[in-house]
């Protein structure tokens, strides 16, 4: 009689996905339902390659044993989302010129941002020319500053954003001709942002089941198509810190798919022009 399963597994051990799945979860929020298990494995076969794993049971004792560990930093990066594009959803942006920026940004004031698990950057980027192009039609803001923090979790993202440099097809998805001649240069291998939209934007990873009290406090926090990735309990938390990082009369905005579920004492919402904003009580 066999003392393993034929993977490897002791009987009545838990399947690995479902190990990793609690790992993830705890490391960095992400839940992954048995419905991904398929991807799971398309997803971390290269890393399997790389690190001379021989399957997902191996993989999740590495990390056990290392929970710290370059090993992490790549199965982080192949199983978070990095789906992004240019100025998503319009809306958000929309509000932004009409609404939150006249009422927020006066005269001598500097706005902070905080773009929260930006991937590559678009998000924060498009946010960057938002303030930047309203900056440059508003001339009673005179001495008006700005500064814009991309954070996620994973590090290939930022180096992407942090470098500002696209490939041709999916990097720039979102954008008209027109607005690809006006915010990029090509270079040999993609896009590359200019540099007049990418002054006051920084990059810094970040773990969103972390404390972000030293990042500071914000004047507008995009928190968009996050929470969708949490259990309850881990969004009710999370929200929470976020909403401590905001100033008085600051904003917070959602996906389009999200919303506050249960009451914040602190947030209040907002509908404005079709859609709803998210606004920190003074």
């Amino acid at each position: 009689m066999n003392a393993t399963s034929p993977v490897g597994r002791a009987p009545g051990a838990e399947p690995a996905f479902l190990r990793l799945s609690r790992f993830l979860e705890r490391r960095i929020g992400i839940v992954l339902g048995p419905e991904r298990e398929y991807l799971a494995h398309h997803r971390l076969g290269p890393v399997l390659a790389a690190f001379g794993l021989r399957d997902l049971d191996s993989l999740v004792l590495a990390l056990e044993r290392q929970p710290a560990s370059a090993l992490l930093d790549a199965v982080i990066d192949a199983m978070t989302t990095h789906e992004t594009l240019w100025f998503r959803d319009r809306y958000p942006f929309d509000v932004l010129t009409s609404r939150v920026l006249p009422e927020r940004w006066l005269p001598g004031h500097h706005l902070r941002v905080w773009s929260a698990a930006c991937s590559t950057g678009q998000e924060a980027y498009s946010l960057a020319i938002t303030l930047e192009e309203y900056l440059q039609h508003q001339p009673r803001l005179r001495g008006a500053t700005y500064d814009i923090l991309g954070t996620d979790v994973s590090a290939a993202a930022l180096a992407v954003a942090d470098a500002g440099l696209y490939d041709a097809q999916n990097g720039v998805r979102g954008l008209s001709p027109a607005q690809l001649a006006r915010y990029f240069e090509r270079q040999r291998g993609g896009h590359a942002l200019r540099p007049v939209w990418r002054r006051g934007v920084n990059f810094r990873r970040f773990n969103l089941l972390d404390d972000p009290a030293g990042l500071g406090s914000f004047d507008l926090i995009f928190l968009r198509n996050v929470l969708i990735y949490f259990q309850a309990d881990a969004q009710q938390r999370l929200l929470e810190r976020v909403a401590a990082c905001l100033a008085p009369g600051a904003t917070l905005v959602l996906g389009t798919a999200e919303t506050l579920t249960t009451r914040h004492g602190v947030l209040a919402p907002r509908r404005l022009d079709g859609g709803v904003i998210y606004q920190r009580q003074s």
